[in-house]
């Protein structure tokens, strides 16, 4: 234990320096700090999990610890692999390799740490920000449209409203992407740009809101030709057009229009 508490504390301090030379704050799928957690994964967390609660019972809202916590048990719940591998030996004999960590555990003691923190402790767009991601990271949507409340003492109400209808919207088109999302999908522009691979988020996910804001939504039934012809009709008497000319010469638009020539119209319309 003693050994477990020593290497936190060493995390702590590379997290304070990594924090201090960031213009935001890191996400928790970081892995600069280069925790060594295999001793973790195979024998278990307790250890981890005691010296963790001891450096958050001094204080929950401490920056660098926090970092490491959240950071340390995304990495396990979520790039470790706790159902473990099986390899062969040979053609005939296959060896299991298994963790001692339980995936739903892991992803419900994270959830647990960032709730950990009171929300109205979150008082700076920096923090506000990456909190708004940790919420998201856990599917607490809740938490996070909470959180971005939290703006409204600090940006100008139209900027809040935005990010506001930002976040309710991707919330509502999660579903529509394929695999799982990153953490940066949840990176709301909010302050300082930060630099990276991070920063290039921002201009991957304004162009993927832009598709998903205009791409057609599935419907029960799909228009056939003539229903896009009925509506194409009536949107051209409307605008006053009073006749067709087709190859079968001039007919008033109050009559009967020849169908297969306004068929031809409205396909190399596209309308």
């Amino acid at each position: 234990m003693t050994e477990v508490i020593s290497t936190l504390n060493h995390w702590i301090d590379s997290a304070k320096t990594l924090l201090d030379k960031e213009p935001q704050i890191p996400l928790i799928n970081d892995c600069r700090i280069e925790m060594e957690l295999s001793d973790v994964w195979w024998d278990g967390d307790d250890d981890l999990r005691a010296a963790i609660e001891n450096a958050l019972a001094r204080d929950p809202d401490d920056l660098p610890s926090r970092f490491v916590a959240l950071n340390a048990y995304y990495l396990l719940a979520n790039c470790m692999s706790p159902g473990g591998y099986s390899y062969s030996l040979d053609d005939r004999q296959e060896v299991h390799v298994g963790s001692a960590l339980d995936p739903q555990e892991l992803r419900e003691h994270l959830g647990y740490l960032v709730r950990l923190r009171d929300e109205e402790h979150c008082a700076d767009i920096p923090t506000i920000r990456w909190e708004i991601v940790n919420a998201c990271a856990v599917n607490d949507y809740e938490r996070a449209l909470r959180l971005v409340g939290q703006l409204d003492a600090l940006l100008p109400a139209s900027t809040v409203h935005y990010h506001r209808g930002r976040l309710h919207f991707l919330i509502a088109v999660r579903n529509t992407w394929e695999g799982e999302e990153a953490l940066e999908y949840w990176d709301l522009p909010l302050g300082k740009r930060p630099g990276g691979l991070r920063g290039s988020w921002q201009y991957l996910n304004a162009s993927r809101l832009h598709t998903a804001g205009i791409q057609l939504l599935p419907t029960r039934a799909r228009l056939t030709e003539d229903d896009n012809i009925r509506m194409a009709t009536l949107l051209w008497r409307k605008r006053g057009i009073v006749a067709w000319t087709t190859r079968r010469g001039t007919r008033d638009v109050c009559g009967n229009p020849n169908v297969d020539s306004l068929r031809e119209v409205v396909l190399r319309s596209g309308r």
